[in-house]
């Protein structure tokens, strides 16, 4: 069987879950004797579409390149270069079954083309892009939403380039939401890592809840010599720890202004914070890098996932904004042993179970309270602990055997070529004039007289 994974960038252009799974459950299904191939999209913009080969820790890949501006704007989902590659690439390798990861910064139609191929699709959703033009269901003021993806909803919270006639905006929303919903609905399985993550998606995109496959993601164990910590004796610190990117929608400012209130009403025992990551941008460095001088909060920067077993935490703290699909810092925090506190939306909630107190995203004064009543009941930790499970998700290689009896239904459909439905390639079209027109129109209204 041959399998062609598609995904928005590989992991030398962007180090993010998704990439780490499809890296271990890429070397999982060749160890099981399937060919596997990989084509990513990049975030270096060319001149003209084009593509490049290259070596995928052993996986022969290709890189497509776009040529345009803001390649993640979700009116900007279709590509008609990146289009071509795709069918010539799908021409050329004829897989047996695409499975696509993400369609950002490459374009909307991949499952049609794939279909007008004769070849099935297996989609696997990593986040909430398709059922959102911001991406991460979270608005404009930082809190999730559980709207319905379309104009009425998303109008205000959009991303917008600052141009736009309110018909071209609405009209983007509307064709976004159409390009993702066929996507999903022409491909043979949509994969997502929880059942609340697949009734999210059901109640938002208006998508039957059958279409959806729950399948818990791969993870693949790192922290071979380490021990769960003991609650700390005497002066010893308590140390709480978030890993990850170091931004806004991961919580990490609500979580720095929930330490330094904390500190502010006293710590009942000696505790640190630790954060692990690079930060989302420059802006967000400054804020933390400000609101942390002066207090027990250290910033470790990047480091790599094996070294946090050395660190010597206690606590994982995840109070993400956004709503998370899966989170694989849950598999490294739990496989340490330790207990955690989350937001009490989206997946990392429901994964985590009894081993995690939940607070309410964006709440930094409950964020400070759950870590103050860790502080001071030991017992309460220990309980947390208690319940932190031995193994919280599949690894790569018995999460490639159930993917293959997905892959194999699939293919068992005997897909014939399907013509591309023509409503859909003209309002495409209609799409790219609309993003012509407001940029002319644009350029006209700042333009020389």
């Amino acid at each position: 069987m041959k399998i062609l994974h598609l995904i928005h960038a590989h992991t030398s252009e962007m180090s993010g879950g998704a990439q780490h799974y499809l890296r271990d459950l890429m070397h999982a299904q060749r160890a099981a004797g399937l060919e596997v191939g990989l084509a990513t999209g990049s975030m270096q913009i060319r001149s003209e579409p084009g593509a490049e080969s290259f070596d995928a820790d052993g996986v022969s890949a290709h890189r497509l390149h776009r040529d345009d501006h803001f390649i993640d704007h979700f009116a900007q989902a279709f590509h008609p270069g990146i289009e071509a590659l795709v069918r010539d690439l799908l021409k050329h390798e004829r897989p047996d079954l695409v499975h696509l990861h993400h369609w950002v910064m490459l374009t909307s139609n991949i499952v049609e083309i794939a279909a007008s191929l004769g070849i099935p699709t297996v989609c696997t959703l990593h986040d909430l892009h398709a059922s959102c033009p911001r991406c991460f269901r979270m608005n404009r003021d930082g809190a999730p939403c559980l709207e319905p993806i379309g104009v009425e909803s998303c109008f205000e919270c959009a991303p917008r380039y600052g141009h736009e006639t309110k018909f071209q905006l609405a009209t983007s929303i509307e064709f976004f939401r159409d390009e993702m919903r066929a996507e999903l609905e022409l491909a043979r399985d949509v994969i997502v890592s929880t059942a609340g993550t697949a009734d999210l998606f059901a109640a938002t995109t208006g998508i039957d809840r059958a279409r959806f496959t729950v399948l818990p993601l791969a993870y693949r164990r790192i922290f071979t010599e380490a021990s769960p910590p003991d609650w700390p004796v005497d002066r010893d610190p308590f140390r709480f720890g978030f890993w990850g990117t170091v931004g806004r929608y991961k919580g990490a400012v609500d979580l720095v202004q929930a330490w330094i209130d904390l500190e502010d009403r006293g710590l009942a025992r000696p505790a640190e914070l630790h954060l692990f990551g690079g930060f989302e941008n420059p802006d967000v460095e400054n804020e933390i890098r400000e609101l942390a001088q002066g207090h027990g909060i250290f910033l470790r920067g990047e480091i790599l996932p094996e070294e946090l077993g050395t660190q010597g935490l206690h606590m994982g703290v995840f109070p993400s904004r956004c709503i998370e699909t899966h989170g694989i810092v849950l598999d490294e925090c739990f496989e340490l042993g330790l207990p955690c506190i989350v937001s009490e939306v989206g997946a990392l909630a429901e994964r985590a179970g009894a081993a995690a107190r939940r607070v309410p995203a964006g709440d930094a004064q409950a964020l400070a309270a759950a870590m103050g009543e860790i502080l001071a009941d030991g017992g309460l930790w220990r309980s947390l602990q208690g319940a932190v499970p031995l193994v919280s998700s599949p690894s790569p290689e018995e999460h490639s055997a159930r993917l293959l009896e997905i892959y194999e239904g699939a293919i068992g459909s005997n897909m014939e070529p399907q013509t591309p439905d023509a409503a859909r390639v003209l309002r495409r079209m209609e799409q790219l004039i609309v993003q012509r027109e407001g940029a002319q129109r644009a350029l006209h209204d700042h333009g020389p007289s």
